[in-house]
């Protein structure tokens, strides 16, 4: 027989007070160029896609700007082409924004997984370097085995204390693990921290885990991810036991055969049990955006 306590969810949430200060004096001596973006991810049917890059000056400066790229998992005229080939970007007082031009080549059917790339703003440029030099660029595979059940869903289903409750869950792919799929927000106003599933070859059935860490709290040092067996919920599911998600066979949705929330401790060994920041019942169904 479950005992079941509820705690009111504050998961951490941290601001930092700003004291107002004067912006430093800045004339074009000081002028810098700088990769508005630090990383960027676009699909791999995606075509040409731009990088920002920035002259911040007072009046504005002409510059030449180069810039290198540098093959990751991604080969340089197999899964992408400079627009480019001089890697030359120009600018002047009116012109302060450009743009790196690169082109994906798209391999449609064949999953390779996601690549990357990176683009560095080169010390050969006639302007000084900002700090913000260089751009990882991820392209992203859109023949991923699991791509019919990989998005966004409205999720719908009633909490053991909120009564009838609509949220908000993503299902991401795995860097390296065709089978795995994580899940963003199973558990509304209990989580901050993705969980995993694992997906039958068929893919009709998700898996999860129990006892993962689910969420971080600055109030108790453990919160994981626990259930009972649907559908009566009577059963507490064990470590190494899982919970149950059947995927429609339009994958248009999937439905969580088990009782699950998160449960919190007072302790990091998961022995002194606090309550639930939210207990979700059987029947929980997810239903792609």
């Amino acid at each position: 027989m479950k005992k079941i306590l509820f705690i009111i969810p504050i998961l951490a949430i941290l601001f930092t007070a700003c004291n107002k200060n004067e912006l430093p004096k800045l004339d074009d001596s000081n002028a810098f160029v700088k990769l508005n973006l630090s990383s960027a991810s676009f699909d791999e049917d995606k075509g040409t896609v731009t990088i920002p890059v920035t002259v911040v000056s007072v009046s504005g400066v002409n510059a030449t700007v180069k810039y290198t790229v540098t093959d990751g998992k991604a080969k340089l005229d197999e899964n992408y082409r400079l627009v480019d080939p001089t890697a030359t970007l120009t600018f002047d007082a009116t012109n302060r924004v450009r743009n790196i031009e690169i082109e994906l080549i798209n391999k449609p059917g064949v999953y390779t997984g996601d690549l990357d790339f990176t683009i560095t703003l080169s010390e050969e440029s006639s302007i000084q370097i900002g700090a913000q030099n260089s751009c990882k660029v991820t392209i992203s595979d859109k023949d991923h085995p699991l791509t019919p059940i990989l998005g966004d869903y409205t999720a719908v289903g009633e909490s053991y204390f909120n009564g009838n409750t609509q949220w908000a869950v993503t299902l991401k792919k795995d860097a390296s693990d065709v089978k795995k799929v994580w899940i963003q927000n199973l558990v509304p106003n209990g989580t901050n921290l993705d969980v995993y599933g694992i997906v039958n070859d068929d893919m009709s059935e998700i898996r999860i885990p129990v006892m993962q860490e689910i969420a971080k709290s600055s109030t108790y040092p453990l919160v994981r991810l626990e259930g009972y067996y649907g559908p009566t919920g009577d059963d507490f599911i064990p470590q190494g036991g899982y919970i149950t998600v059947e995927i429609a066979a339009d994958k248009s949705s999937m439905t969580i055969k088990d009782d699950f929330g998160s449960h919190v401790y007072n302790d990091a060994a998961g022995t002194s049990a606090a309550g639930w920041y939210n207990y979700m019942l059987t029947g929980v169904v997810l239903t792609k955006n």
